[in-house]
């Protein structure tokens, strides 16, 4: 009998799968995360999805450039905000992150366009 999951996630995600045919996502890290953040404001839901992406490459965020990520548009979405914490993550100069984050796209559709 295949076990049903519902994920909802700040009213943004909601997506049913069995088991049986998607075990491999029951154990991805975002999903994980997204189940464990459960309960929470919306900004402190989206500020501690930054802080867990981050912090698993020991990579964190200042308070001006948490609330400069957090401001877009775009940090709602999930999805978004794994890119943007990626793209943060691997970027390698630390004094111009701030700019970095303010010129971040603002919408899955031109990460994939740009």
């Amino acid at each position: 009998m295949a076990m049903m999951i519902t994920v909802v996630a700040r009213g943004f995600i909601e997506s049913r799968f069995t088991s049986r045919n998607f075990g491999y996502l029951n154990k991805s890290f975002h999903l994980q995360l997204l189940l464990s953040l459960s309960s929470g404001s919306t900004e402190c839901v989206l500020q501690q999805i930054v802080n867990e992406l981050l912090g698993r490459y020991n990579k964190r965020l200042d308070s001006d450039q948490m609330t400069s990520l957090l401001a877009k548009r775009s940090s709602e979405n999930p999805l978004w905000l794994s890119i943007a914490c990626e793209e943060l993550r691997i970027f390698g100069q630390f004094r111009e992150l701030s700019d970095k984050i303010n010129h971040l796209a603002d919408g899955l559709l031109e990460y994939v366009s740009g």
